[in-house]
């Protein structure tokens, strides 16, 4: 059975060491015949030789998008889904480039998942306050579903705006983010979906350096420069007010222009304590797992 891995390549210089753990634990853990299929939109030339020869890697070429954030990223995966299944794939497995494997046979492992009626095996962000999205960091599934319900991991603006989407965030609460159209699709055919779950024995921040039903890692976050998370944001009197205000100028129109502009200004300043603290975390993780990342993922579990 063919399994593609799709990865959207975001990264910088500094970070090539975290490219090649996870190149080398999709190696040393992928059990089955696999291709990651690959595309690099906006990296350095470094990155990008990096990305030459290696085995069972092959860079996919695609139209480039003015697209960004959630909405490149989620452009990329959906061309790479197009392209494996045209290239025989039969099983789909997208993964964030600071995400790897940590289970021998992790595969296996998701696509017994498949085989016990699950229509996908994703990663879920409880700890995030998500409800309802199979997040792409990881979200294994088969090239049938993908052909069958034709989902999009973030939907277009016209459906996105419409009555049935509006009532899938309603009722779910969850919020947009990369992986809501393959969130909403399940939702909308109810199909059932294993959710793999934060197993974390140990924790240095709620969401980043994520352990997954002890199968997968993912670090999160890694090509953002203001790791602004919204649940951080609500631990402050200030940026959740401001959030708030966002709210209810969207709802009556007004979020735009100047009034936009100077909430972004006022935005960022109240935010600032938040992200450097955030930062911090981030920058001594990143430092742990690039010293000793197998010792790292040990004190994750708690050994």
């Amino acid at each position: 059975m063919k399994l593609a891995i799709l990865v959207v390549y975001f990264l910088r210089d500094e970070n090539i060491p975290i490219l090649d753990l996870h190149l080398k634990s999709l190696t040393e853990f992928t059990t089955d015949d696999f291709v990651i299929y690959g595309v690099a939109p906006r990296v350095s030339d470094t990155v990008r030789s990096r990305l030459v020869g290696v085995p069972k890697l092959e860079m996919v070429e695609i139209e480039p998008t003015d697209f960004v954030g959630s909405k490149e990223h989620s452009y990329y995966l959906n061309k790479l889904c197009e392209h494996a299944i045209a290239n025989g794939a039969e099983r789909l497995c997208t993964m964030d480039v600071d995400a790897f494997p940590v289970l021998e046979g992790w595969n296996q492992h998701l696509e017994s998942e498949i085989s016990a009626g699950n229509h996908l095996a994703a990663v879920f962000r409880e700890e995030n306050n998500d409800t309802a999205l199979p997040h792409p960091s990881c979200c294994y599934f088969s090239s049938s579903f993908f052909r069958h319900y034709a989902p999009t991991f973030l939907p277009d603006d016209s459906v996105m705006a419409g009555p049935e989407f509006s009532e899938f965030l309603h009722a779910t609460g969850q919020k947009p983010d990369s992986g809501i159209g393959v969130g909403f699709t399940v939702w909308k055919h109810q199909l059932p979906w294993k959710r793999l779950y934060r197993s974390n024995k140990r924790n240095d921040h709620y969401l980043l350096a994520g352990l997954y039903a002890d199968t997968i890692f993912h670090l999160g976050a890694m090509s953002w420069t203001d790791r602004d998370f919204r649940k951080d944001r609500s631990t402050s009197a200030l940026t959740a007010g401001l959030d708030s205000l966002a709210v209810l100028l969207r709802r009556a129109g007004l979020f735009r222009g100047p009034v936009a502009g100077l909430w972004r200004r006022a935005n960022f300043a109240a935010s600032r304590p938040l992200v450097r603290k955030t930062n911090n975390v981030f920058e001594n993780i990143l430092d742990r797992l690039k010293t000793d990342p197998r010792g790292y993922i040990r004190y994750l579990r708690g050994e």
